[in-house]
């Protein structure tokens, strides 16, 4: 259980540091990258991520079923900590760091990717486990958020990198010693005649396959749309807000380090508001409707990006009250997705559906980083705009299998899927 718990400690921390140093290191004097070509930079180096985690994200899902969990969390987790080590020391940002990027994105992946609830915790907890797992994130996101406070006034970039580096390395050591196998390895280990960690190139298409074959299960469908909304919304609470705060301060060093102090003083209410909305969806899980806080979530998160576009002042307690409302729409959004993930994924498949889920955020991913990217540069707003329009849309869909189908039996379709398997 601790395991499990760091880990999500790790997830929860390196999400909320790495955008923001990341968008300071690009413009450092080492690569002198001006505000106004920031946006085009990073849609530039996410098309590489992208397309590294295209390629990597199913094959990590397939990886977890067939070599185990264990094994693949440690090479994550040791590769994460060495490539954010050596980062701020490339002297390049094309290839250097684009190869840096896409390395430590492969890892995040494997992390967030690890089906660690569904394998640790039986069916009639996991709502409450959720709260807690989504807790230990937002935590570690707090945390996160704390240590850029303190170190970016204090260290030069690299010094930032290394401490961060050093944290993970830590903290995955201890995770990594208590993470015990859990009930897929109680499993595994009672079938010794099981083959499936024989890999050929049509058992892997066929794995992928079957990912996308489980979404016949209509909460696995509504899964994968939540899973390319949080894919969409994760830049814009990242790297483009860090864009978007700073571009409203001056360009000289001083100017640089009050932008990015505001961006993590700004962190502190969104951070705020996920741990309550974790605490109070975690109380309530299992007696609120799945669709109520799955709605409420991209309700809340599209009203922070219409206060922050009208407001245009990151100074503004209006704007503070915005990233609350904004975390509060991240943790039920994140919640929910979780559980429905690790409740209605068949137990035979859960890696390939892990891996199908990690697909569908890359495509919020790419609409955002990539077409958001380039059009911030021209108006600072347009990635927000564009996750607007797209969450109504996301929200119409879900609306409308709410109405027409009230009531769905993940037994029958599961039933459905393994006849067509």
């Amino acid at each position: 259980f601790y395991g499990m718990m760091t880990i999500c400690f790790i997830c929860g921390m390196q999400s909320s540091i790495l955008d923001t140093i990341f968008s300071f290191l690009l413009s450092s004097e080492k690569h002198n990258i001006p505000k106004t070509e920031l946006g085009k930079t990073i849609a530039n180096i996410a098309i590489f991520e992208l397309i590294a985690n295209v390629i990597f994200a199913p094959i990590t899902g397939l990886m977890f079923d067939r070599i185990g969990r264990k094994p693949i969390l440690v090479v994550g987790i040791l590769a994460m900590s060495l490539i954010l080590f050596v980062t701020p020391y490339l002297d390049s940002v094309f290839p250097g760091l684009v190869i840096a990027r896409c390395l430590n994105a492969i890892c995040i992946a494997i992390l967030v990717q690890s089906p660690l609830i569904a394998d640790y915790i039986h069916d009639n907890s996991k709502g409450f486990a959720t709260g807690i797992v989504s807790l230990q994130i937002m935590v570690g996101g707090m945390a996160g958020q704390i240590i850029v406070q303190i170190l970016v006034q204090r260290l030069p970039i690299e010094g930032i990198y290394m401490v961060i580096s050093a944290i993970i390395a830590f903290v995955g050591f201890f995770s990594l010693l208590t993470l015990k196998g859990g009930l897929y390895h109680i499993r595994e280990q009672s079938d010794p005649t099981d083959t499936g960690s024989v890999f050929s190139l049509s058992a892997f298409f066929d794995d992928i396959l079957i990912g996308f074959k489980v979404a016949r299960n209509p909460w696995i469908f509504v899964t994968y749309l939540s899973a390319f909304v949080i894919g969409a919304q994760t830049p814009l609470v990242g790297s483009f807000f860090a864009l978007w705060v700073k571009s409203f301060y001056g360009e000289t060093a001083e100017e640089n380090i009050a932008g990015s102090v505001r961006v993590t003083n700004l962190a502190f209410p969104s951070q705020l508001g996920n741990i309550v909305m974790t605490v109070f969806s975690s109380c309530i899980m299992e007696k609120v409707s799945k669709f109520v806080i799955l709605i409420a979530g991209i309700l809340f998160l599209t009203l922070s990006y219409v206060i922050q576009i009208i407001l245009q002042d990151p100074d503004s307690m209006l704007m503070v009250a915005s990233q609350g409302i904004q975390g509060v729409g991240s943790a039920g959004l994140g919640i929910i997705f979780i559980l429905l993930l690790s409740q209605y994924a068949p137990e035979e498949h859960r890696g390939k559906v892990f891996g199908t889920q990690v697909l569908c955020q890359l495509c919020g991913l790419i609409l955002t980083n990539i077409i958001g990217g380039y059009l911030f540069d021209v108006q600072k707003d347009i990635p927000y705009l564009m996750n607007i329009f797209m969450s109504g849309v996301v929200l119409a869909i879900i609306l409308g299998f709410f109405v027409t189908r009230r009531r769905w039996d993940k037994d029958e379709t599961k039933q459905s899927i393994d006849n067509d398997v």
